[in-house]
């Protein structure tokens, strides 16, 4: 009979261990794109076509890793430490970073929660959700969940929130529109992993650039006057032979501006006028066009820009 009580005992234990253990590991998304226009897919979507996801999660941190036509094209890595989301992106020499902890972020109520609306992927009862700001429909199973608490203060898109409104769940499927393009995205593969096996390391003496669009102050467009006025007109003289009157020569250029006013990493970001690029970067370079760098919380903080220059 003690050994009958044993084994239910035993049996009780391992199924509260099951019940209660938290997930780690590797989650593949494939998407698919509902395009009901004739128009262009990426032109609606603003981006490249993505074909796939493959994200990294546990307790501790995440990484996401997007391939367009079977090439990578973003990355980005949770950082614990500085509570950063740090894109790698295209061909910049420095991180992208979204900081996650600010409290403009922050929301009471995110998903509104229908537990008995399901579908079964992968073998997972998966509940739908909707998102209250977004309109998003995402589906979670409870039995796909995570330790949340290094992310209490993760306020960027409200994940926090809606780790705690569903348990630690993570997302096996999710509608979403753009444009009115409908996109889904749906895990295909769930590999468990340890914590302590993923792969969640970045380069620590990489650069940091906050986003546009984490910024509290963005950088504003200066007023052209001065000499650096006379510089950017200098520049357009130069190259008056190949310009044509009337016509409007415009290339949009991307830079760094630092909290000391130092300028970096400029870059031709859309142009249709090869023989103007060099012209352009150097007016941005060697005119002191008075740009200073936009603020998080009251304080200067290196900054990316997307700047007209006009011919």
């Amino acid at each position: 009979m003690k050994f009958f009580l044993s084994l239910i005992f035993l049996s009780f234990q391992l199924c509260t261990l099951y019940v209660n253990a938290q997930f780690s590991g590797k989650i593949t998304y494939e998407l698919e794109y509902e395009n009901p226009t004739s128009q262009n897919l990426e032109s609606l979507l603003q981006d490249v076509k993505i074909d796939s996801i493959l994200y990294y999660v546990s307790h501790k941190a995440y990484k996401s890793v997007s391939y367009a036509d079977g090439k990578v094209h973003e990355e980005y890595v949770y950082d614990a430490a500085l509570k950063r989301m740090l894109f790698s992106m295209g061909n910049r020499p420095y991180y992208l970073y979204l900081q996650t902890d600010l409290e403009k972020f922050t929301a009471s109520e995110v998903l509104q929660i229908e537990p008995k609306d399901r579908i079964e992927i992968l073998g997972n009862s998966a509940y739908k959700t909707i998102n209250l700001y977004t309109g998003e429909i995402s589906y979670f199973s409870d039995a796909i969940q995570i330790d949340y608490a290094e992310f209490n203060a993760h306020y960027f898109m409200q994940w926090n929130c809606i780790l705690k409104e569903t348990n630690g769940s993570i997302p096996l499927k999710s509608i979403s529109q753009h444009n009115g393009v409908c996109i889904v995205k749906t895990a295909t593969k769930i590999e468990e992993i340890p914590a302590d096996e993923i792969d969640l390391s970045f380069n620590k003496s990489q650069e940091q650039v906050a986003a546009y669009n984490n910024l509290d102050e963005v950088i504003e467009f200066p007023e052209l006057k001065g000499s650096g006025f006379w510089c950017y007109q200098a520049e357009v003289e130069k190259h008056s032979s190949k310009l044509i009157d009337g016509k409007d020569y415009q290339l949009t250029l991307r830079f760094v501006v630092h909290p000391d006013g130092k300028i970096s990493h400029v870059e031709v970001e859309e142009s249709e006028y090869d023989y103007l690029n060099e012209a352009a970067k150097r007016i941005i370079q060697n005119c002191d066009l008075g740009f200073k760098a936009g603020k998080i919380n009251g304080n200067a903080v290196s900054s990316e820009i997307f700047y007209p220059i006009n011919f």
